[in-house]
């Protein structure tokens, strides 16, 4: 009994040693979901804690040795970001949801570029992380938000780039932006 009791105290010291900053505020947690038969697919966890947001993405299936742009997407109100639908693609030639297209479901609105030296250029490829050669990379990164940038639960990430002529390189915009994967944003604690 003593044992128990020492344990519980030894317990109990250190989870009130605990600093309130190392503390998690919010969980979210996105699955990302392939677009326009990319055949990626991803995962991302966003920790905040106070005004820190630790965001962590886990990708595979992307274009290998190429940079990939990502970002959180919204509306500036309200709205509730979705990932878009097949049928979201209005010009049925290209049989492609564009990021024009794709921005009705998920929202014009940069509310974050996930880049790799935490710059908030949203086109930038040269910040942007670079898949591995089997097409995979993951990413870890802490911004300071605040307002609305703090809750992302109405939100969603997207991340970008699709070598459609098979060239090796981004040939146009198109190419660079298009979007391969959506999830959206779920609070989770």
């Amino acid at each position: 009994m003593k044992r128990i009791a020492t344990l519980f105290a030894l317990a109990l010291t250190v989870a009130l040693a605990v600093p309130a900053a190392a503390r998690v505020d919010a969980v979210y947690t996105a699955d990302l979901q392939e677009l326009n038969d990319s055949g990626a697919t991803g995962h991302a966890v966003l920790q905040l804690r106070g005004d820190q947001l630790t965001v962590r993405l886990t990708v595979s299936g992307t274009e290998p040795g190429f940079p990939h742009l990502q970002h959180i997407h919204g509306f500036a109100d309200t709205t509730e970001a979705e990932c878009p639908p097949a049928s979201a693609d209005v010009n049925p030639v290209d049989g492609l949801v564009s990021v024009g297209e794709g921005s009705v479901f998920y929202g014009p609105e940069f509310v974050r570029t996930l880049s790799t030296t935490g710059a908030q250029e949203p086109l930038n490829l040269d910040i942007a992380p670079v898949a591995n050669a089997g097409g995979a990379y993951t990413y870890s990164f802490t911004f300071t938000v605040d307002g609305d940038a703090a809750d992302v639960a109405d939100e969603a990430i997207v991340v970008h780039g699709l070598d459609l002529d098979g060239d090796g390189a981004y040939s146009s915009f198109m190419e660079a932006s298009l979007p391969v994967l959506c999830g959206e944003i779920i609070r989770r604690s």
